[in-house]
């Protein structure tokens, strides 16, 4: 059965971030950030509960962060934002 997937795991510090990445295109009806619901966050807080019960040791510190590009469609003046800690906890 398939949970879900976690699009980014990196290690900043002694922390573990987990990120998810959502993008859309300049011009498109809805903005990567509207696309990330908390429908969308609860869904990635248990796949990285998930994540965590099988690979992490309990007192290993850890956030989750999300990650907006938004794409000009000639390849020019791409934006990028960098939410951190949107934990649900």
């Amino acid at each position: 059965m398939k949970y879900g997937e976690i699009d980014i795991i990196a290690k900043k510090d002694k922390e573990i971030v987990f990120i998810e990445v959502k993008t859309s295109k300049k011009g498109s009806l809805i903005a990567p950030e509207e696309n990330m619901t908390w429908r969308k966050i609860g869904k990635f807080h248990r796949i990285v509960e998930l994540y965590r019960s099988s690979y992490m040791e309990e007192q290993q510190k850890w956030r989750m962060d999300a990650i907006f590009v938004l794409l000009d469609p000639y390849g020019n003046d791409n934006e990028i934002t960098h939410l951190e800690n949107i934990n649900i906890q």
